[in-house]
């Protein structure tokens, strides 16, 4: 009997901890598979009103290999919003975006860039100004992207508040899913992730791309040691059971308050290492 496909950890590492944080995602490579973002510097970070602070570009370049030597995929953050406007409102400058990849190229060797606020009419909060962002913004930043030979990681489109709902067909998904190597479905609170855990709900089948191209993250994971692995397994057994092969359980990230909360490993790491690790074993026992 052939193995059965391993689940792996996205994660938001919006941190250039490179001697710290890092080094422990790093090691846990070897445990499970692991596909990051981080921050780049000179390039516009994930919270409007906070940056990390870098080390030298020769310490951060060293950061970005080490974790890739260590079998980490990594990934550079952009964003797609327009700075000039409250985030996430569509859409960036094209000019400007073109220079914070050519800036990513330069910095370090990454595996490819993230695209964030990549969203679709279905999924955003102004449906009118993403009307025709698939073909002023995001097409020819992913071909500026591949054009660069790095590879495209898209956050969005997303497919709803209740994770049970799959807005649009497969058909017109397909338009943005085919310009990434990859695309994280939700950014969703735990308590609507286990909604409706009963129902066959299967996002691979629906929108008919492969569940190693498709992740998410569930948010709010408790910060009791005990309570967070239970959260965890739920989170992660529902994943597979969804068609996924990608998940961050992690905590809620607020935006524009000074601090973004994903700058941080979360308290329970060692517990969400455990339970991915455990989970591979068990269904390829």
């Amino acid at each position: 009997m052939p193995a059965a496909a391993l689940i792996g950890l996205v994660l938001a590492l919006y941190n250039a901890n490179v001697t710290t944080d890092w080094v422990t995602v790093a090691t846990a490579a070897s445990r499970i598979p692991i596909r990051a973002i981080v921050p780049v510097p000179n390039v516009s970070p994930p919270d409007p009103g906070w940056h990390p602070i870098y080390p030298k570009l020769s310490e951060y370049k060293k950061g970005v290999a080490m974790l890739k030597s260590a079998g980490v995929e990594v990934y550079a953050y952009t964003h797609l919003r327009n700075l000039s406007k409250a985030c996430c409102t569509c859409c960036g400058n094209l000019s400007q975006y073109k220079l914070w990849v050519d800036t990513i190229k330069s910095t370090a060797n990454f595996d490819g860039v993230m695209m964030d606020n990549n969203d679709a009419s279905w999924s955003a909060p102004l449906p009118e100004n993403y009307k025709n962002a698939i073909e002023r913004m995001y097409l020819p930043a992913a071909d500026y992207i591949k054009k660069a030979g790095l590879g495209v990681w898209t956050n969005g489109p997303h497919v709803s508040k209740n994770s049970s709902v799959i807005r649009a067909n497969a058909s017109t998904w397909k338009r943005y899913l085919e310009y990434s190597q990859f695309t994280t479905l939700f950014e969703e609170p735990l308590d609507l992730w286990i909604q409706n855990s009963d129902k066959n709900i299967n996002y691979s089948n629906r929108l008919k791309w492969p569940s190693s191209k498709l992740g998410g993250y569930v948010l709010n994971i408790p910060n009791d040691s005990v309570q967070a692995e239970k959260a965890i397994r739920v989170s992660l057994e529902l994943a597979i059971k969804r068609g996924l092969s990608w998940l961050y359980p992690t905590i809620a990230c607020q935006h524009r308050t000074g601090s973004c909360t994903y700058a941080q490993l979360p308290t329970y790491w060692k517990q969400l290492v455990n339970v991915i690790e455990e989970i591979n074993k068990e269904r390829n026992s």
